[in-house]
């Protein structure tokens, strides 16, 4: 009987080696691939997080440049037709931008003109959570 056990042992030891061993083969490959790719996933995570700022910082800087064109453009546009018509009535000035403390206490808001050209994207990127824009 306790040669019969043993020999019962031994085949069930052998064939539990045998099949670790053959998991093995296969586990430890895909462990290895599985650390590539992992690794993979994070490095192109940090260059995606870099180039997103440096484009962000792109499109500010080049959103101010383009705004500050653009205001000059116009307020050079406004002098000369000031200087040609002389009865022409003076510009109605823009509501100033102050900002005011709202019923939440976190929030603050600040009037804005509605513009058709600021799209969703723009308005995203330039979006703080403390700041709201209020007609």
């Amino acid at each position: 009987m306790a040669t019969l056990s043993s020999v019962y042992f031994l085949i069930y030891f052998v064939s539990f080696l045998a099949i670790a061993a053959v998991a093995s083969f296969f586990i430890i490959p895909l462990l290895g691939i599985s650390f590539l790719f992992a690794s993979a996933v994070v490095v192109f995570g940090f260059l995606s997080d870099i180039t997103f700022k440096f484009a962000q910082s792109l499109y500010i800087k080049t959103d101010h440049r383009l705004k500050s064109t653009l205001s000059k453009m116009g307020n050079q546009k406004k002098g000369t037709n000031n200087s040609q018509a002389g009865n022409s009535p003076p510009p109605t000035p823009q509501p100033s931008v102050e900002p005011q403390l709202g019923p939440n206490a976190n929030v603050w808001d600040a009037p804005g003109a509605e513009t058709s050209t600021t799209s969703a994207i723009a308005r995203s990127l330039e979006a703080r959570e403390d700041v709201r824009v209020t007609n």
